[in-house]
């Protein structure tokens, strides 16, 4: 049985991005093979947006029809969503690459009480991920699945400006979509990197509390404060790419699981219905995969000043008494994902808030298209 340690999760985490067309390569890999890795990127991001575009002109031209047109909106936002992603990704690359090259240097690095603490994170919170991203396969499998079970010759109602009933046509599409379709799946892959750097941060707060209450003497001291700058630095580093990923996965999962309600709520066939809980419940977990360790990341910040505070401080000199103060102090300011401030502090009360006013929204339609319905 394979032991789930932190190097695993990182080697993990960077093969099972080719999902998402991003290979992994070598700094000093040729440029012809730095061609070839961008070629690919671009083959899976046209591949996603060669969906959504269809899907999105299916939606416009069927108005009339409620069904088709929210389904295929739905859809449409998934391809786009996770095109979106891999742009965003694609232009932070290199930074979010050199902040795992950091994690996998001081893992290798670490002290055994340092990677017993990492470790117990992948354990206990790689299992959630792990369920996430196969409730996301499971959700692309009742799409795939659909034409065998629903009067449609393809996954999705994508409209062409070319006939697809032929072959190679049909074919080429019906693999086109399945393709389109497992990227969505894997797109969530991106937040689970992302994620898995917010619960390496956690862990290193962690330790860094335990040093921090059990601190000596004065040099110690400035050990623990420089090793507190620097991972303040590296929240600050994560959380320039966060920001666009949590707002994207925000606008997006809101209007996707609104119009994925009418069809639940509606007087929809089973699979239909199925389909669409499926879809719904996967769009819920891409903000958690973020929310849960950002609310950790918090509490875990506003600790160190607390963690200090335990010290002994009072046998010190002034100038490192006027340092503890100033962590004090940082420790009140909430290190939070938060988007140029227009958006709440990511957190799980945010992501709690979230799902008050979707429930909400989904109560209000269902009320809606009952009466329509009788």
């Amino acid at each position: 049985m394979v032991e789930i340690t932190p190097q695993f999760v990182i080697v993990i985490s960077q093969y099972i991005l080719i999902g998402v067309g991003f290979l992994p390569f070598d700094k000093n890999a040729s440029n012809l093979k730095i061609i070839l890795v961008n070629i690919f990127w671009w083959l899976f991001w046209f591949l996603s947006l060669s969906l959504a575009i269809p899907l999105a002109y299916t939606a416009y031209e069927m108005q009339s029809n409620l069904v088709v047109a929210t389904k295929s909106l739905c859809l449409s936002l998934a391809c786009l969503q996770c095109t979106i992603k891999m742009s965003i990704y694609k232009i932070h690359y290199p930074l979010i690459q050199f902040l795992v090259e950091e994690i996998d240097v001081y893992v290798s690095n670490a002290t055994s009480a340092e990677k017993s603490i990492l470790k117990q994170y992948a354990k206990r919170r790689g299992i959630v991920y792990v369920i996430s991203f196969i409730s996301g396969l499971i959700a692309t499998i009742t799409i795939v699945c659909g034409p065998l079970v629903l009067p449609q010759s393809l996954p999705t109602d994508a409209k062409y400006p070319f006939s697809v009933q032929e072959y190679p046509v049909y074919e080429i599409v019906y693999i086109q979509q399945i393709v389109a379709g497992l990227q969505c799946a894997f797109a969530c892959i991106m937040e689970m990197q992302i994620a898995m750097v917010l619960w390496f941060l956690v862990g290193r707060l962690e330790y860094l509390g335990i040093e921090m209450s059990n601190i000596e003497n004065e040099s110690k001291l400035y050990t623990c404060i420089r090793k507190h700058q620097y991972l303040l630095w590296f929240i600050t580093q994560v959380y320039g790419v966060t920001e666009l990923f949590v707002l994207t996965t925000i606008i997006m999962s809101t209007i996707s699981i609104i119009l994925g309600s009418i069809h639940i709520v509606g007087n929809q066939p089973f699979m239909i219905k199925a389909q669409f809980v499926v879809i719904d419940v996967a769009f819920l977990n891409l903000l958690f995969l973020i929310a849960w360790p950002a609310d950790y990341i918090i509490s875990a910040c506003e600790s160190i000043g607390s963690k200090i505070y335990e010290s002994e401080w009072i046998q010190w000199s002034g100038p490192s008494n006027k340092c503890i103060v100033m962590i004090v102090q940082r420790t009140g300011k909430p290190c939070a994902i938060t988007f140029r401030g227009i958006t709440p502090n990511l957190s799980l009360k945010y992501y709690a808030s979230v799902l008050s006013t979707i429930f909400s929204y989904f109560t209000t339609l269902r009320s809606v298209i009952g009466d329509i319905e009788h």
